[in-house]
Protein backbone atom coordinates (compact mmCIF):
# COMPACT_ATOMS: atom_id res chain seq x y z
CA UNK A 1 0.00 0.00 0.00
CA UNK A 2 1.50 3.17 -0.71
CA UNK A 3 2.41 6.14 1.81
CA UNK A 4 -0.14 8.40 0.31
CA UNK A 5 -2.82 5.73 0.66
CA UNK A 6 -1.58 5.08 4.18
CA UNK A 7 -2.14 8.76 4.97
CA UNK A 8 -5.45 8.86 3.49
CA UNK A 9 -6.74 5.76 4.96
CA UNK A 10 -5.67 7.07 8.95
CA UNK A 11 -7.26 10.44 8.02
CA UNK A 12 -10.37 9.74 6.98
CA UNK A 13 -10.85 6.42 9.67
CA UNK A 14 -10.27 8.58 12.39
CA UNK A 15 -11.50 11.74 10.90
CA UNK A 16 -14.38 10.55 10.45
CA UNK A 17 -14.98 10.42 14.41
CA UNK A 18 -15.92 14.39 16.32
CA UNK A 19 -12.64 15.73 17.29
CA UNK A 20 -13.15 15.41 21.09
CA UNK A 21 -14.20 11.75 20.75
CA UNK A 22 -10.83 11.22 19.85
CA UNK A 23 -8.24 10.65 22.73
CA UNK A 24 -4.75 12.17 22.87
CA UNK A 25 -3.22 9.96 20.55
CA UNK A 26 -5.48 8.97 17.91
CA UNK A 27 -5.22 13.13 17.48
CA UNK A 28 -1.81 12.74 17.15
CA UNK A 29 -2.04 10.22 14.75
CA UNK A 30 -4.25 11.82 12.48
CA UNK A 31 -2.07 15.08 12.61
CA UNK A 32 0.76 12.88 12.02
CA UNK A 33 -1.14 11.18 8.82
CA UNK A 34 -2.62 14.48 8.21
CA UNK A 35 0.38 16.12 7.69
CA UNK A 36 2.04 13.88 5.43
CA UNK A 37 -1.27 13.94 3.20
CA UNK A 38 -0.38 17.73 2.85
CA UNK A 39 3.13 16.86 2.00
CA UNK A 40 1.65 14.90 -1.08
CA UNK A 41 0.00 18.37 -2.10
CA UNK A 42 1.22 20.76 -4.57
CA UNK A 43 0.30 23.79 -2.45
CA UNK A 44 2.42 24.18 -0.13
CA UNK A 45 6.34 23.21 0.27
CA UNK A 46 8.05 20.29 1.52
CA UNK A 47 11.24 19.95 3.65
CA UNK A 48 12.53 16.45 4.08
CA UNK A 49 14.73 15.94 7.67
CA UNK A 50 16.53 13.52 9.08
CA UNK A 51 16.04 12.64 13.10
CA UNK A 52 16.47 15.45 15.02
CA UNK A 53 16.21 18.27 12.63
CA UNK A 54 14.51 21.40 14.74
CA UNK A 55 11.04 21.21 13.05
CA UNK A 56 10.93 24.70 14.52
CA UNK A 57 13.32 26.07 11.02
CA UNK A 58 10.26 24.55 8.73
CA UNK A 59 7.51 26.40 10.48
CA UNK A 60 9.56 29.87 10.61
CA UNK A 61 9.46 29.52 6.88
CA UNK A 62 6.24 27.80 6.14
CA UNK A 63 7.87 24.26 5.22
CA UNK A 64 5.76 21.07 5.61
CA UNK A 65 8.27 18.78 7.81
CA UNK A 66 8.67 15.34 5.91
CA UNK A 67 10.74 12.87 8.86
CA UNK A 68 10.70 10.35 5.82
CA UNK A 69 11.57 7.67 8.43
CA UNK A 70 8.80 8.88 10.17
CA UNK A 71 6.42 8.09 7.51
CA UNK A 72 8.06 4.42 6.93
CA UNK A 73 7.01 4.20 10.47
CA UNK A 74 3.94 4.96 10.09
CA UNK A 75 3.52 2.50 7.32
CA UNK A 76 4.98 -0.18 9.75
CA UNK A 77 2.74 0.61 12.44
CA UNK A 78 -0.49 -0.27 9.80
CA UNK A 79 0.99 -3.10 9.02
CA UNK A 80 1.55 -2.49 5.34
CA UNK A 81 5.20 -1.79 5.47
CA UNK A 82 6.61 -4.84 4.06
CA UNK A 83 6.14 -4.27 0.23
CA UNK A 84 8.03 -0.48 0.25
CA UNK A 85 11.00 -2.52 1.94
CA UNK A 86 11.32 -5.11 -0.92
CA UNK A 87 11.34 -2.00 -3.04
CA UNK A 88 14.42 -0.18 -1.43
CA UNK A 89 15.70 -3.77 -1.54
CA UNK A 90 15.18 -4.36 -5.28
CA UNK A 91 17.07 -0.75 -5.65
CA UNK A 92 19.85 -1.00 -3.35
CA UNK A 93 20.72 -5.04 -3.52
CA UNK A 94 21.33 -5.33 -0.26
CA UNK A 95 19.42 -6.11 3.45
CA UNK A 96 22.22 -5.22 5.25
CA UNK A 97 20.84 -2.01 6.00
CA UNK A 98 17.71 -0.16 8.12
CA UNK A 99 14.64 -1.26 6.86
CA UNK A 100 12.98 1.76 7.50
CA UNK A 101 16.42 3.45 5.15
CA UNK A 102 15.37 0.56 2.43
CA UNK A 103 11.81 2.22 2.97
CA UNK A 104 13.30 5.61 2.39
CA UNK A 105 15.05 4.33 -0.97
CA UNK A 106 12.28 2.36 -1.72
CA UNK A 107 10.14 5.63 -1.98
CA UNK A 108 12.76 7.71 -3.38
CA UNK A 109 13.49 5.68 -6.58
CA UNK A 110 9.56 4.44 -6.81
CA UNK A 111 8.42 8.08 -6.55
CA UNK A 112 6.12 7.32 -3.39
CA UNK A 113 6.96 9.70 -0.73
CA UNK A 114 6.39 12.83 -1.65
CA UNK A 115 8.47 15.84 -3.53
CA UNK A 116 10.75 17.49 -1.38
CA UNK A 117 11.41 21.44 -2.38
CA UNK A 118 14.69 21.23 0.31
CA UNK A 119 16.39 19.24 2.14
CA UNK A 120 17.49 19.77 5.79
CA UNK A 121 19.58 17.38 8.09
CA UNK A 122 22.55 18.12 11.03
CA UNK A 123 24.97 15.01 11.28
CA UNK A 124 23.87 13.06 14.44
CA UNK A 125 23.52 9.30 15.26
CA UNK A 126 22.87 7.50 11.78
CA UNK A 127 25.13 8.23 8.85
CA UNK A 128 22.77 5.80 6.52
CA UNK A 129 19.90 8.30 6.85
CA UNK A 130 22.48 10.98 5.59
CA UNK A 131 23.36 8.59 2.34
CA UNK A 132 18.95 8.51 1.60
CA UNK A 133 19.05 12.21 1.97
CA UNK A 134 21.96 12.93 -0.49
CA UNK A 135 20.47 10.44 -2.91
CA UNK A 136 17.29 11.84 -2.46
CA UNK A 137 18.61 15.52 -3.14
CA UNK A 138 20.46 13.88 -6.66
CA UNK A 139 17.11 12.30 -7.11
CA UNK A 140 14.48 15.21 -7.16
CA UNK A 141 17.22 17.80 -8.07
CA UNK A 142 16.58 20.08 -4.59
CA UNK A 143 19.13 21.44 -2.21
CA UNK A 144 20.68 19.84 0.52
CA UNK A 145 20.97 22.09 3.04
CA UNK A 146 23.47 20.41 6.02
CA UNK A 147 24.57 21.77 9.12
CA UNK A 148 27.58 19.99 10.80
CA UNK A 149 27.56 18.76 14.46
CA UNK A 150 31.11 18.41 15.39
CA UNK A 151 31.79 14.75 17.59
CA UNK A 152 34.38 16.70 20.69
CA UNK A 153 32.27 19.11 22.58
CA UNK A 154 34.11 22.35 23.06
CA UNK A 155 33.49 25.74 24.09
CA UNK A 156 33.78 26.86 20.80
CA UNK A 157 31.07 23.98 19.37
CA UNK A 158 28.09 25.99 20.08
CA UNK A 159 29.22 29.24 18.11
CA UNK A 160 30.40 27.06 15.05
CA UNK A 161 27.12 25.67 14.82
CA UNK A 162 25.36 29.03 15.83
CA UNK A 163 26.83 30.60 12.67
CA UNK A 164 25.83 27.65 10.67
CA UNK A 165 21.83 28.02 11.61
CA UNK A 166 22.61 31.64 10.62
CA UNK A 167 24.02 30.80 7.47
CA UNK A 168 20.67 28.05 7.22
CA UNK A 169 18.56 31.08 7.29
CA UNK A 170 19.97 33.12 4.97
CA UNK A 171 19.71 29.73 2.18
CA UNK A 172 16.36 29.28 3.06
CA UNK A 173 15.09 32.88 2.31
CA UNK A 174 17.15 32.94 -0.97
CA UNK A 175 14.39 29.84 -1.56
CA UNK A 176 11.72 31.11 -0.03
CA UNK A 177 11.61 34.51 0.99
CA UNK A 178 12.32 36.72 4.20
CA UNK A 179 9.86 34.69 6.20
CA UNK A 180 12.45 34.43 9.16
CA UNK A 181 10.50 38.07 10.77
CA UNK A 182 11.34 38.44 14.65
CA UNK A 183 7.52 38.00 15.38
CA UNK A 184 7.72 34.57 13.36
CA UNK A 185 10.42 33.03 15.28
CA UNK A 186 8.39 34.26 18.76
CA UNK A 187 5.57 32.60 18.04
CA UNK A 188 7.28 29.10 16.96
CA UNK A 189 9.40 28.93 19.99
CA UNK A 190 6.44 29.82 21.66
CA UNK A 191 4.67 27.11 20.69
CA UNK A 192 7.50 24.36 20.99
CA UNK A 193 8.55 25.65 24.49
CA UNK A 194 5.54 25.27 25.19
CA UNK A 195 5.08 21.54 24.13
CA UNK A 196 8.27 20.82 25.62
CA UNK A 197 6.73 21.85 28.87
CA UNK A 198 4.00 19.35 28.33
CA UNK A 199 5.61 17.00 27.66
CA UNK A 200 8.66 17.18 30.73
CA UNK A 201 4.95 16.67 32.72
CA UNK A 202 4.04 13.56 30.56
CA UNK A 203 7.75 12.06 31.16
CA UNK A 204 7.05 12.63 34.80
CA UNK A 205 4.31 10.64 34.52
CA UNK A 206 5.28 8.14 32.40
CA UNK A 207 7.97 6.89 35.01
CA UNK A 208 5.61 6.90 37.79
CA UNK A 209 3.47 4.35 35.74
CA UNK A 210 1.77 3.38 33.24
CA UNK A 211 -0.34 5.18 30.65
CA UNK A 212 -3.87 4.51 29.06
CA UNK A 213 -1.55 4.16 25.62
CA UNK A 214 -0.53 0.92 23.90
CA UNK A 215 3.28 0.90 24.55
CA UNK A 216 3.90 0.92 20.71
CA UNK A 217 2.06 4.30 20.46
CA UNK A 218 3.51 5.37 23.55
CA UNK A 219 6.78 5.66 22.56
CA UNK A 220 5.86 8.15 19.87
CA UNK A 221 4.73 10.46 21.82
CA UNK A 222 7.96 12.66 22.58
CA UNK A 223 9.73 11.72 19.06
CA UNK A 224 6.44 12.82 16.89
CA UNK A 225 5.41 16.13 19.65
CA UNK A 226 8.83 16.85 19.38
CA UNK A 227 10.58 16.57 16.15
CA UNK A 228 8.25 15.24 13.36
CA UNK A 229 5.82 17.74 13.29
CA UNK A 230 5.57 21.75 12.97
CA UNK A 231 5.12 23.43 16.21
CA UNK A 232 1.60 25.07 16.56
CA UNK A 233 -1.47 25.73 19.00
CA UNK A 234 -3.03 22.82 17.56
CA UNK A 235 0.02 20.69 18.64
CA UNK A 236 0.24 22.46 22.14
CA UNK A 237 -3.12 21.50 22.62
CA UNK A 238 -3.37 18.13 21.39
CA UNK A 239 -0.10 17.67 23.61
CA UNK A 240 -2.26 18.84 26.76
CA UNK A 241 -4.75 16.22 25.89
CA UNK A 242 -2.00 13.62 26.04
CA UNK A 243 -1.08 14.94 29.48
CA UNK A 244 -4.44 15.01 31.21
CA UNK A 245 -5.10 11.76 30.09
CA UNK A 246 -2.43 10.01 31.31
CA UNK A 247 -3.42 11.90 34.87
CA UNK A 248 -6.38 10.61 34.52
CA UNK A 249 -5.57 7.24 34.02
CA UNK A 250 -2.86 7.19 36.91
CA UNK A 251 -5.51 8.39 39.20
CA UNK A 252 -8.09 5.88 38.48
CA UNK A 253 -5.52 3.12 38.30
CA UNK A 254 -3.10 3.48 41.21
CA UNK A 255 -0.30 1.26 41.13
CA UNK A 256 -1.16 -2.61 42.50
CA UNK A 257 0.55 -4.65 45.32
CA UNK A 258 1.48 -6.90 41.84
CA UNK A 259 5.10 -7.44 41.98
CA UNK A 260 6.30 -5.93 38.22
CA UNK A 261 8.94 -5.22 36.89
CA UNK A 262 9.91 -1.45 35.45
CA UNK A 263 12.13 -1.33 32.44
CA UNK A 264 14.21 1.35 30.56
CA UNK A 265 13.93 0.77 26.61
CA UNK A 266 17.11 1.94 24.62
CA UNK A 267 15.64 2.65 21.19
CA UNK A 268 11.98 1.45 20.72
CA UNK A 269 9.54 -1.27 20.78
CA UNK A 270 8.34 -2.78 17.72
CA UNK A 271 6.85 -0.85 14.94
CA UNK A 272 4.53 -3.53 13.46
CA UNK A 273 1.24 -4.81 14.65
CA UNK A 274 2.49 -7.41 16.56
CA UNK A 275 -0.60 -7.85 19.87
CA UNK A 276 0.75 -11.30 21.03
CA UNK A 277 4.27 -10.51 21.88
CA UNK A 278 3.00 -7.23 23.77
CA UNK A 279 0.08 -9.49 25.93
CA UNK A 280 2.95 -11.56 26.69
CA UNK A 281 5.46 -8.98 27.97
CA UNK A 282 2.74 -7.41 29.82
CA UNK A 283 0.83 -10.12 31.28
CA UNK A 284 2.72 -13.01 31.54
CA UNK A 285 6.18 -11.46 31.93
CA UNK A 286 4.93 -8.32 34.12
CA UNK A 287 7.47 -6.17 32.07
CA UNK A 288 6.25 -2.52 32.30
CA UNK A 289 8.21 -0.43 29.69
CA UNK A 290 7.56 2.93 31.50
CA UNK A 291 10.15 4.50 29.50
CA UNK A 292 11.84 5.28 26.20
CA UNK A 293 15.11 7.19 26.02
CA UNK A 294 14.27 8.63 23.26
CA UNK A 295 11.17 9.70 25.62
CA UNK A 296 13.32 11.91 27.04
CA UNK A 297 13.21 15.97 26.88
CA UNK A 298 17.24 16.56 27.30
CA UNK A 299 16.84 19.48 25.74
CA UNK A 300 16.51 23.03 27.21
CA UNK A 301 14.14 25.61 26.34
CA UNK A 302 14.16 27.94 23.00
CA UNK A 303 15.04 31.70 23.32
CA UNK A 304 13.67 33.91 20.95
CA UNK A 305 16.24 36.87 21.65
CA UNK A 306 18.89 34.33 20.56
CA UNK A 307 17.60 31.90 17.99
CA UNK A 308 20.83 30.51 16.42
CA UNK A 309 21.88 30.01 19.94
CA UNK A 310 19.28 28.31 20.94
CA UNK A 311 18.89 25.75 17.89
CA UNK A 312 22.84 24.90 18.28
CA UNK A 313 22.21 24.18 22.09
CA UNK A 314 19.11 21.75 21.00
CA UNK A 315 21.75 20.22 19.07
CA UNK A 316 24.26 19.86 21.64
CA UNK A 317 22.44 18.91 24.03
CA UNK A 318 21.79 15.46 22.43
CA UNK A 319 22.88 12.60 24.38
CA UNK A 320 23.62 11.08 20.76
CA UNK A 321 26.52 13.79 20.09
CA UNK A 322 29.77 13.26 20.79
CA UNK A 323 31.60 9.57 23.00
CA UNK A 324 29.34 6.83 24.03
CA UNK A 325 29.75 7.55 27.55
CA UNK A 326 27.37 10.30 26.75
CA UNK A 327 24.84 8.31 26.21
CA UNK A 328 25.61 5.89 28.75
CA UNK A 329 25.21 8.55 31.45
CA UNK A 330 21.71 9.87 29.47
CA UNK A 331 20.30 5.66 30.04
CA UNK A 332 21.74 5.81 33.55
CA UNK A 333 20.26 8.53 34.81
CA UNK A 334 16.89 8.11 33.38
CA UNK A 335 16.88 4.17 34.85
CA UNK A 336 17.47 5.72 38.03
CA UNK A 337 15.11 8.51 38.07
CA UNK A 338 12.51 6.16 37.79
CA UNK A 339 14.32 3.11 39.83
CA UNK A 340 14.23 0.66 36.56
CA UNK A 341 13.95 -2.71 37.36
CA UNK A 342 16.33 -3.14 34.28
CA UNK A 343 17.17 -2.11 30.73
CA UNK A 344 16.24 -3.96 27.45
CA UNK A 345 18.49 -2.81 24.57
CA UNK A 346 17.37 -3.38 20.50
CA UNK A 347 20.10 -3.95 18.31
CA UNK A 348 18.13 -3.11 15.62
CA UNK A 349 19.57 -4.84 12.01
CA UNK A 350 21.58 -2.85 10.15
CA UNK A 351 22.12 -0.19 12.48
CA UNK A 352 25.85 0.16 13.35
CA UNK A 353 25.79 3.14 16.09
CA UNK A 354 22.96 0.82 17.68
CA UNK A 355 24.98 -2.27 17.38
CA UNK A 356 28.77 -1.96 18.02
CA UNK A 357 28.99 -0.71 21.34
CA UNK A 358 27.09 -3.52 23.06
CA UNK A 359 29.59 -5.07 24.81
CA UNK A 360 30.71 -1.92 26.29
CA UNK A 361 27.13 -0.89 27.21
CA UNK A 362 26.28 -4.07 29.23
CA UNK A 363 29.93 -3.66 31.10
CA UNK A 364 28.43 0.25 31.80
CA UNK A 365 25.26 -0.87 33.67
CA UNK A 366 26.34 -4.39 35.11
CA UNK A 367 29.47 -1.73 37.08
CA UNK A 368 25.95 -0.22 38.51
CA UNK A 369 24.39 -2.79 39.41
CA UNK A 370 21.41 -2.21 36.60
CA UNK A 371 20.42 -6.01 34.86
CA UNK A 372 20.84 -5.45 31.04
CA UNK A 373 20.02 -7.78 28.10
CA UNK A 374 20.55 -6.87 24.42
CA UNK A 375 17.63 -8.46 22.07
CA UNK A 376 18.76 -8.50 18.08
CA UNK A 377 15.50 -7.46 15.99
CA UNK A 378 14.33 -5.67 13.53
CA UNK A 379 11.77 -2.93 14.49
CA UNK A 380 10.17 -2.80 11.24
CA UNK A 381 9.95 -5.64 9.55
CA UNK A 382 7.85 -8.67 10.90
CA UNK A 383 9.91 -11.03 8.75
CA UNK A 384 13.20 -10.22 9.95
CA UNK A 385 12.18 -11.40 13.76
CA UNK A 386 12.55 -14.57 15.19
CA UNK A 387 9.80 -14.08 18.00
CA UNK A 388 10.58 -17.21 20.00
CA UNK A 389 14.12 -16.58 20.33
CA UNK A 390 13.26 -12.95 21.43
CA UNK A 391 10.82 -14.75 24.26
CA UNK A 392 13.41 -17.01 25.55
CA UNK A 393 15.92 -14.04 25.71
CA UNK A 394 13.43 -12.15 28.08
CA UNK A 395 12.47 -15.45 30.02
CA UNK A 396 15.85 -15.83 31.09
CA UNK A 397 16.04 -11.81 31.74
CA UNK A 398 13.25 -12.18 33.76
CA UNK A 399 14.77 -14.79 35.65
CA UNK A 400 17.04 -12.43 36.36
CA UNK A 401 15.27 -9.75 37.89
CA UNK A 402 13.55 -11.95 40.04
CA UNK A 403 16.82 -13.40 41.58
Amino acid sequence: MPIKTVCKKLVDELGSNPWDALDGISQLTYRWALDGLRAYEETGRNAWIGEFFPTEVCQIFDLVPVHVEGLIALMFLDGSGGPIVDEGVKYTQSRDICSFQHGGYGGIYAKTLPSPDVILRFNVLCDGREKILHVASHEYKKPYLYVDVPDTLIPSSMSYIAKQYEALFKDLERLFGPLATESKIREVFHYSNQVRENLLKIEALRKKGKTPYHDQYACFITPVLAWYLGHDQELVKISQRILKEIEAYQRQNPPSDERRFKILLMLLPFMFPFEPFFQWQNEQMKLDVLLEEMGDVFWRPLDPDKPFESLAWRCLDNFSIGPLERRLEHALKLAKGFQADGIVHISHWGCRHIIAPVKVMKDFFSGHGIPFIDVDADLGDSRNVDLSAIKSRLEGFLSILKS
